[in-house]
C-alpha cells in the first residue's frame, strides 16, 4: 500500500491543498550565465555551472529550461521559413522561382518573424507562452542548419531535373 501525505506537495507552485492545480508563476529574470544559481556537482567539474546536466530534472519556470524551449521553438520557425521558400516548386530551384514574387508568402514570413520576436523578447510573450529571451549567438547557430537544408533540397531538385531530362532523352531515342 502506498501512503500519500495530502498536506504537502513536492511542487513548489502548488497551493498546498490536496488536488489543487499548480499556479503558474512569472519566470524569474536572472542572468542565465550566472554560475552562482547552479548547484555544484559532486566531482567539482564545470558541468553544473553550465546550466544543465544529463538526467537533471528542471523546474518548469527555470530560466535555463525556458530559454531552451524558446531556442527549440525559434529553430523550428526558422527552418519552416526556409522550407516555405523551398517548397514552392518540387523541381525548380529557389533562384528560378523568385523569392519576392509571392507577396502573400512574404507577408506571412514577416508576420511570423514579428510574432517570434514578440514571443522571444517581450515580457508579455515570455509570460504568456512560458518562454525566455535567447542570446544572439543562437541565431548564428541556426544559420548553418538553414543553409544545409537549402543545399540539400537544391541538390535533390537538381537530381530530379537531371533525371527528368535524361528520361526525356531516353524516350526520344526509343521512339526514333
Amino acid at each position: 500500500m502506498i501512503a500519500v501525505n495530502a498536506g504537502t506537495s513536492p511542487n513548489p507552485n502548488a497551493t498546498g491543498q490536496a488536488g489543487s492545480a499548480p499556479t503558474r508563476s512569472r519566470p524569474r529574470s536572472r542572468d542565465l550565465g550566472d554560475p552562482s544559481r547552479h548547484a555544484k556537482d559532486n566531482s567539482g567539474g564545470a558541468t553544473a555551472s553550465q546550466g544543465w546536466t544529463y538526467g537533471q530534472t528542471m523546474a518548469p519556470d527555470d530560466p535555463v529550461y525556458l530559454s531552451a524551449t524558446t531556442a527549440c521553438l525559434s529553430a523550428i520557425i526558422v527552418m519552416q521559413i526556409v522550407n516555405v521558400f523551398l517548397c514552392r516548386s518540387t523541381v525548380r530551384s529557389v533562384a528560378s522561382t523568385g523569392i519576392f514574387d509571392n507577396r502573400l508568402i512574404l507577408w506571412g514570413v514577416c508576420l511570423e518573424i514579428v510574432l517570434l520576436m514578440a514571443i522571444n523578447y517581450t515580457p508579455f510573450g515570455n509570460f504568456l507562452l512560458g518562454t525566455a529571451p535567447v542570446p544572439g549567438q543562437l541565431w548564428l547557430f541556426m544559420v548553418p542548419f538553414a543553409v544545409a537544408m537549402l543545399g540539400l533540397e537544391e541538390t535533390r531538385k537538381w537530381l530530379v531535373r537531371r533525371t527528368l531530362q535524361h528520361g526525356a532523352q531516353m524516350r526520344q531515342l526509343w521512339t526514333a
